[in-house]
C-alpha cells in the first residue's frame, strides 16, 4: 500500500495483522526521511548563500538527491513485497 500505511490512511491504524512496533518503526522511518530532506535542503541553501566552491555545492545537492533516491528504493522494496534482494539494496544504499 506504499506510500500509504494502510489502504486509505497515511498514518498507522490499529490492525490485528501488523504489530504496533512495526507500524511505529515504518512510520518513524517515513517521518525521519522528511526531516533529513529538510536538513539537506537547508545545507544546499547555506552553501549557495555562502558562495562556496562549486565542488561543495555539488556535494550539498548530492544529499537531498540521494535521500530522494533512497526513498524511491524503499518504496520499490515495499511494493515488491519486501523481496530479500530489494531489502538488501535498500540497506546497502543507506
Amino acid at each position: 500500500t506504499w506510500p500509504q500505511c494502510f489502504p486509505g490512511s497515511f498514518t498507522p491504524v490499529p490492525h490485528a495483522e501488523v504489530a504496533g512496533i512495526h507500524q511505529a518503526v515504518e512510520f518513524g522511518n517515513r517521518m525521519l526521511t522528511f526531516l533529513v530532506v529538510l536538513t539537506a535542503a537547508a545545507a544546499v541553501l547555506a552553501v549557495t548563500r555562502a558562495r562556496r566552491r562549486r565542488e561543495v555545492l555539488f556535494y550539498a545537492w548530492l544529499m537531498p538527491a540521494s535521500t530522494v533516491a533512497q526513498a524511491v528504493i524503499g518504496g520499490i522494496t515495499v511494493l515488491t513485497g519486501l523481496l530479500w534482494w530489494t531489502v538488501a539494496i535498500h540497506l546497502l544504499v543507506s
